[in-house]
């Protein structure tokens, strides 16, 4: 999501540029072709980015910049995020591989292992949705040096709750 982005957005930059090194200054070459395409598609925010607009948005992204069947998708923010990626991974190509790097307390522990992916919709919360599996977990602890102290006591309130 945005925030994210602006936080720790070169988290994944040695892939992006390791996609343009191949590349070259031509744009074309023959590791090229076998290097997976790398981009990213920045969502807003919070709750907000759970939208059919934003489902739809991403949905049309991918095909635009040539997802397969073989793509992966990387959901890499809090939790609101990772049940529309989820979502949308769960739908693209009937089930696309999914990965998510959580950047929350309550992401970490909460949206990862529920499998729940969803949006809302009609004014109503959470209404369309998936069960779905990512491929990987993937927790950076560092992480939480950059949450506010409400989100880390949202957090463990949380863990403290599902204990």
């Amino acid at each position: 999501d945005e925030t994210v982005d602006s936080l720790h957005g070169d988290y994944f930059s040695a892939l992006l540029k390791a996609r343009g090194d191949i590349l070259g200054e031509t744009g074309h070459s023959e590791a090229a072709s076998e290097t997976p395409l790398v981009d990213k598609f920045i969502l807003p925010c919070g709750d907000t980015c759970k939208s059919w607009a934003n489902l739809t948005a991403l949905m049309e992204w991918a095909f635009r910049v040539g997802a397969t069947k073989r793509s992966l998708v990387v959901a890499f923010g809090g939790g609101a995020l990772m049940n529309v990626t989820g979502l949308f991974a769960s739908m693209l190509y009937r089930g696309s591989k999914l990965v998510y790097v959580p950047t929350t307390l309550l992401a970490m522990h909460d949206v990862t292992t529920s499998l729940k992916t969803s949006i809302c919709f009609d004014g109503r919360k959470n209404n369309i949705g998936t069960f779905y599996a990512p491929l990987k977990i993937l927790i950076d602890a560092a992480f939480c040096r950059t949450l506010p102290r409400g989100e880390l006591f949202s957090g463990i309130g949380e863990l403290a709750k599902n204990a």
